[in-house]
């Protein structure tokens, strides 16, 4: 039979040598779920998302982001578009602060009246969305 010397000697030489390959096959997996995930519509990194659009409304990954084409208009609801990053998965804008967000300036909107001509009123309304969106 074999030596305990030998066993020893030879299991430390498969060990490091089949180290070396599990290495480089583990960086051609992940270069691969990466390259696949991305053009799924998947994202799995941060760096991934942008924030584009006209009035940065969007939130997405660039590649997607290249063929989008949007209105520029402005709404005060998309001063809430905070944060773009990876959820799920997928490039968002953080929901929970969006929709405390968007509540607020809706509560600006109950308390200020916007249709009297009023310009006074439109700064006051300004502030009411300024502070609505800020953490």
């Amino acid at each position: 039979m074999f030596s305990e010397r030998f066993m020893c000697s030879l299991y430390c030489y498969l060990i490091v040598k089949y180290k070396l390959i599990f290495i480089i096959l583990f960086i051609i997996f992940g270069l691969l779920l990466v390259f696949v995930a991305s053009h799924l519509g998947f994202v799995l990194f941060d760096s991934q998302c942008e924030t584009g659009g006209c009035s940065g409304q969007l939130c997405s990954s660039a590649s997607v982001l290249k063929g989008m084409m949007t209105t520029c208009e402005w709404k005060p609801e998309y001063r809430c578009n905070t944060d773009c990053a990876v959820r799920n998965f997928r490039c968002s804008f953080d929901s929970e602060f969006r929709q405390l967000c968007i509540d607020c300036i809706q509560e600006c909107r109950n308390q200020i009246d916007l249709y009297s001509g009023n310009a006074s009123n439109y700064r006051e309304f300004e502030s009411c969305t300024i502070r609505c969106s800020e953490r």
